[in-house]
């Protein structure tokens, strides 16, 4: 369905995604593949500019629903189509369907953003490193984290809900179908989970959303001893307990975004919710 058609870029919204998007992607650094990007449009869906002479792929957007947020990620616009505001219409395309749309802004696309109604100045910062140095973790020898099972869905989506303020139930049903998750329960009930994610030749950890810092620390050593590196973190700056624990463990700041919302943000809990499921899935 065509959305918007002005001057000789038409913008419309994608069933699935397109090979040239990780092509677009890949000119600015980003590392996706097709197949990526399909999972993504499985967790929500994308949005395309094509140049309406050749119908060439010139922007590209995906994004995910966790209700009530739609989270927009891999905003990009290929340099010959750039100052004719077709950022600004991709991102237009996937206004109005929930309460709130977020983001996170890289520090030269803040205020396109803001133009279009978003606020918010939220730093979140995206660490990396070689290796981790795991001594300087508190593991708890009481708390025995296993790995989640598609049973546990509804469990770990009630808990994650209750620490981040919106509902990631689809995106966890992913991560436990693809990736290592791992959960620790206490009285029988679920105090903490965390997820390892390794793309191509690095580990992402996250999300991690732990109800204290023995959980957060047990769950940290079994995702570092099962995982290779190198490393990248997601974290609020907010959250310091978070910050001092990952740079104790030999993780850097690599680049900082900033969490913006059109719409209410959400209420999330920067004690307990401890590392992010990536800039493209919130």
């Amino acid at each position: 369905m065509t959305l918007t058609e002005r001057s000789s870029i038409v913008v419309r919204r994608l069933e699935n995604a397109p090979p040239a998007a990780a092509k677009l992607l890949a000119a600015q650094g980003w590392n996706f593949t097709t197949g990526d990007l399909e999972t993504l449009h499985e967790l929500g869906g994308g949005v395309g500019a094509f140049a309406e002479r050749d119908d060439r792929l010139v922007g590209y957007l995906s994004f995910v629903d966790s209700p009530p947020v739609r989270w927009v990620g891999n905003v990009v616009v290929d340099e010959a189509a750039r100052g004719q505001g077709v950022g600004s219409r991709l991102v237009e395309a996937c206004l109005g369907e929930l309460p709130t749309v977020g983001l996170y802004s890289v520090e030269r696309a803040v205020g396109l953003y803001r133009r279009l109604g978003f606020v918010g100045d939220d730093a979140v910062w995206m660490l990396t490193a070689d290796k981790l140095d795991a001594s300087a973790l508190e593991a708890s020898p009481d708390l025995s984290p296993r790995p989640a099972e598609s049973a546990d869905l509804r469990a770990i989506a009630r808990f994650d809900a209750e620490h981040v303020g919106f509902d990631r139930t689809v995106l966890l049903s992913s991560l436990i179908a693809r990736f290592d998750v791992r959960i620790v329960h206490e009285d029988d009930r679920i105090v903490g989970y965390g997820v390892a994610k390794p793309y191509g030749d690095i580990t992402e950890i996250g999300p991690l959303v732990a109800s204290s810092a023995e959980v957060a620390d047990t769950l940290l050593s079994a995702l570092i001893a099962a995982s290779p590196g190198p490393y990248e973190v997601g974290v609020h700056a907010g959250a310091t307990w978070a910050m001092s624990r990952f740079e104790q463990l030999g993780l850097r700041r690599a680049f900082r975004t900033l969490a913006m919302f059109r719409g209410p943000a959400p209420d999330w809990h920067l004690p307990t919710y401890v590392a992010t499921a990536g800039m493209e899935k919130s």
